[in-house]
């Protein structure tokens, strides 16, 4: 399977994630005083990450990568 590149929360580091190695996704909503900041979790294996991309950003670009596997065979 191939690799997608999301970005770190906080650090705004890259990490680089297997497709196929995401066990689930949250959506977060952060809601602080009068703002809101959405983001998404995602868990590997027992690890959890938080990443700046939207849950719908992370899940086209799982499918995307499926996509361009499927293609290659």
């Amino acid at each position: 399977m191939k690799i997608i590149v999301l970005h770190d929360r906080y650090s705004n580091e890259p990490i680089v994630v297997r497709a196929d190695a995401i066990t689930a996704i949250q959506k977060v909503i952060d809601r602080v005083e009068n703002s809101e900041e959405e983001y998404s979790n995602i868990f590997v294996s027992q690890f959890c990450f938080n990443v700046k991309e939207h849950i719908d950003v992370v899940m086209l670009r799982i499918k995307n990568v499926e996509r361009l596997a499927e293609s290659e065979k």
